[in-house]
């Protein structure tokens, strides 16, 4: 059986108070009105709502019986005590009200005297919730949570009646717009503080501008501010997700890549913070305030509000405007320091205007053609190899960053090959994800620091032809072959292959699937299909195989996948995870290697990382400290490691820094095969800038990185003319 006790004695004492403060009040205005029965109708008042609070405390206290918690309860009682003030004062407002002269008009806010079916809900979903919230199910802060439950049944009983006029709509999308950007930034780890005043306003103004947009379709307020504010913060919250999941914002690219999203985003765990919670939680406040206002219209008819919506719709597009005209871009290397300073909708905004590729200085065709005449090309040799080239998902070295101690070295192999190999480092443009970047500058010699930020080539640039070294293995007699164990259309590579003419393509409907890690084919697997197309080719078959490998792809926190490889002095799952896929691709390029170790005819593996993965900042600072978040530090999470093996005696090199456009020079020349008067070029052009990404190039002479935007004197001259070249080759075919 069980024992319900009596309201606490603190509480009947506090409820006294309550009661004769109510009284006392009544009496001060009830006078002042010469209403007198005003005392009469609060006592009548007053007893039955002790009934309801007394119902209230016996719940209060049945839950202090089962949990022996004394917080909940007095969140709770202060909860009443809320409540049946703003009932009480809301009582003497209408009493003033009836009996003051002058007083006819509709009141701002109204509050309901009896509760409605909408405040029994409410009340029993925040009760069910605070319960979570007290078995520590739900990751809030009991006096988090206990605010904004508060705010939910304030609500549940007031009732906004507002009128819906031009005055009313500019202050309700102004303040809306101002608190959802606010909201927007919590939301995706940034702070508000840091925008300034022209990036604040222009946030403001071009959330203003969604609203009035939707009030021009709609003519209503209400569904204006529902509309436009639950769009804003779907968008904040696919921002969330793509930085948790890529380490990098939103960008205008993405939406090409719409379905190669889709077909990934199983394998990353979206982690609810507890400012992702309360983000959601004042989300649903405001659509649940909003909903439950009473908008008043002086005729169904009236074309007021849309006539308004327009003017402000034209104020706040020139408001945003001039902000855009009064700021730059603050594009910074690390995630997302663009939405940091520049503000969610305002930073996207920015890069949509700036996502045109501008033509290069100083460019015509005929430019284009009298710097390409310097170059004639060179010719193969006769006993030129297979090529294998792999771009492996993720793969990168993270012993360059700093000092960590790991339960093993995950990459033991790959760190001990040392006899025939030109092994190094390569810069790639990108970093978390886009891979077809990484792809893109590879094959075709072509650079990502002369495109807008975020851009793909694959989706954006390339329609009916390009120049790609797949045309020159097949101008050499090889049979080039395209490997990747997964959907055909991500990246529109279906497209693209056929663009560069790949003899023969596989995707993961051609390919095996014997063995899957994360539900993602195994480097190994793809690696045995490899193989057996070199013991299935032809006689005096020469093959040129592009291969590209799933298996490391981003989502480190996988649930049920075991960490082999751990990192010491530090707990951080999406690192330990990372290195256990590294040293299963290391055993998997391990095997590979020993079969062409014994492979009769002269081969060449060309193997490369297209980025670095996306993990845990924690596990960046700890290893990198402060310079995680600097220019140079950004850059080393940058550098992907590379090694180019043959089978057959070659001189062994080492090269400090190349990258990811250069490195196709690189193979074909140690390939023996010829080279086009374009990759000439590239060959002359990397010995005096041996490297260079979309945020920076290395120079011969010291060796130091500088931003590409910041080249001046003879390297500038170096950097525009690659420009040209690139933008003949892309746009004036």
């Amino acid at each position: 059986m069980i024992e319900v006790s009596s309201p606490p004695e603190y509480a009947r004492t506090t409820f006294l108070i309550f009661v004769l403060s109510m009284l006392s009040t009544s009496c001060i205005y009830s006078f002042s009105l010469h209403n007198y029965t005003t005392v009469y109708k609060t006592c009548q008042y007053v007893n039955r709502k002790f009934s309801l609070y007394y119902c209230i405390m016996l719940c209060i206290n049945f839950e202090q019986n089962r949990s022996n918690s004394t917080k909940g309860q007095k969140t709770v009682v202060k909860l009443c005590f809320v409540l049946n003030y703003s009932l009480f004062y809301d009582k003497i407002i209408q009493n003033f009200k009836k009996e003051g002269k002058g007083m006819e008009r509709k009141p701002f806010i109204k509050i309901n005297l009896k509760p409605t079916k909408t405040f029994y809900i409410t009340f029993v979903l925040v009760y069910f919730f605070v319960i979570l919230c007290e078995c520590s199910l739900l990751p809030f802060s009991r006096q988090g949570f206990s605010i904004i439950s508060l705010l939910f049944i304030f609500f549940s009983f007031v009732r906004l009646e507002l009128r819906e006029n031009p005055v009313t709509a500019f202050i309700l999308a102004t303040l809306s717009s101002f608190a959802f950007t606010v909201l927007m930034q919590i939301l995706v780890g940034a702070d508000p503080r840091l925008l300034n005043d022209v990036t604040l306003l222009g946030n403001v103004a071009l959330n203003v501008a969604l609203t009035y947009l939707l009030l021009l379709i709609f003519n209503r307020i209400k569904w204006a501010l529902i509309v436009s504010n639950t769009a804003l913060f779907i968008f904040a919250f696919i921002e969330y997700m793509v930085i948790s999941f890529r380490g990098s914002e939103i960008k205008i690219s993405d939406f090409y890549s719409l379905r190669t999203a889709a077909s990934v985003v199983g394998q990353y765990k979206i982690e609810f913070t507890s400012k992702v919670n309360y983000s959601i939680l004042l989300f649903l406040l405001f659509i649940f305030v909003v909903s439950i206002t009473k908008f008043t219209h002086k005729s169904k008819k009236s074309q007021l509000p849309r006539l308004a919506g327009a003017i402000f719709l034209g104020l706040s597009l020139f408001t945003v405007s001039w902000c855009m005209n009064n700021s730059t871009n603050y594009m910074q290397l690390w995630a997302f320091d663009g939405t940091k300073y520049n503000g969610l909708t305002y930073n996207f905004l920015i890069e949509a205007r700036d996502s045109r590729v501008k033509v290069p200085e100083g460019y015509s065709d005929e430019r284009a053609e009298e710097i390409l005449s310097a170059y004639t090309g060179t010719e193969s040799k006769e006993d030129t190899p297979h090529v294998i080239v792999i771009m492996s998902e993720a793969f990168s070295d993270l012993s360059i960053l700093g000092d960590f101690n790991t339960s093993e070295d995950p990459l033991e192999y790959y760190h001990s090959l040392d006899e025939d190999i030109t092994k190094g480092y390569a810069l790639s443009s990108v970093y978390g994800g886009n891979t077809a970047v990484s792809e893109w500058e590879f094959l075709t010699g072509n650079t990502q620091a002369f495109l807008p930020y975020g851009s793909v080539a694959y989706q954006q640039y390339i329609k009916k032809s390009a120049d790609s070294i797949v045309d020159i293995m097949n101008e050499n007699g090889y049979t080039t072959i395209s490997m990747h164990p997964y959907r055909a259309t991500g990246w529109k590579r279906d497209v693209i292959y056929e663009i560069f003419g790949f003899d023969e393509i596989y995707f993961e409907e051609e390919l095996s699937k014997d063995k899957k890690i994360r539900g993602l084919v195994s480097d190994e697997t793809l690696f045995s299909d490899i193989i057996k197309r070199f013991e299935n080719k032809k006689e005096n078959e020469k093959i040129f195989n592009f291969c590209i490998t799933m298996q490391n792809h981003g989502g480190y926190e996988y649930g049920n996948f075991p960490s082999e490889v751990t990192v010491s002095g530090i707990d951080v799952l999406s690192a330990n995870q990372y290195l256990t896929l590294m040293n299963k691709s290391d055993d998997a390029l391990k095997n590979l290697i020993s079969y062409f170790e014994n492979y009769d005819e002269k081969t060449m593996i060309v193997f490369f990382g297209d980025h670095f993965p996306s993990l845990n900042r924690d596990f960046y600072t700890y290893v990198m400290g402060d310079r995680s978040t600097t220019f140079e530090g950004t850059m080393e999470k940058h550098k992907v490691p590379f090694f180019i093996w043959t089978n057959y005696d070659t001189p062994e090199e080492e090269v400090e820094l190349t990258s990811l456009n250069f490195l196709p020079v690189l193979m074909l020349k140690k390939a023996g095969i010829g080279l086009t008067p374009y990759f000439s070029y590239l060959d002359a052009l990397s010995e005096k800038i041996p490297a260079i990404n979309f945020y920076g190039y290395n120079t011969v002479t010291d060796r130091k990185i500088r931003r590409v935007s910041e080249a001046q004197g003879e390297e500038y001259d170096l950097i525009n003319e690659y420009r040209v070249l690139q933008y003949k080759n892309l746009f004036r075919r």
